[in-house]
């Protein structure tokens, strides 16, 4: 006799399931980020390959959140809080006689004020006219 598992119709493999949240397009920012971050690690440059990488881990965890990353404002913000913490980090540093490590902070401080300064921002100005 044959068994009743032959008979059954056959289902597909896979199941797609929906979701709530769309996979909508990263902002410009991040996107520049990866691919300096691609950039970095061609040129064995591990001070900016450290600083992207930090950059990117907190975004991933901000994606996670209620309120992920999706502008290049929100972007720019976390990339100016990091700078607020080395700048910080740095004269702590000074203080406490670590030169090294204040240089260090200072390189770090560097390369995000090279992502600082490649967001336009619009002054007050600006927006009245």
């Amino acid at each position: 006799m044959l068994s009743r598992s032959l008979f059954r119709a056959a289902r597909p493999c896979c199941r797609l399931y929906s979701s709530t949240t769309g996979t909508g397009t990263a902002p410009p920012m991040l996107l520049k980020i990866r691919k300096d971050l691609k950039t970095a690690m061609q040129d064995k440059d591990k001070n900016k390959l450290n600083v992207l990488r930090a950059l990117l881990s907190q975004s991933l965890n901000a994606s996670k959140t209620n309120s992920p990353i999706v502008t290049d404002m929100q972007m720019l913000a976390l990339v100016r809080k990091n700078a607020a913490a080395s700048k910080q980090a740095a004269a702590e540093f000074v203080e406490a006689g670590r030169q090294d490590l204040a240089d260090k902070e200072a390189e770090q401080m560097r390369v995000m004020e090279e992502y600082i300064g490649e967001v336009k921002t619009v002054g007050e100005e600006e927006i009245r006219k």
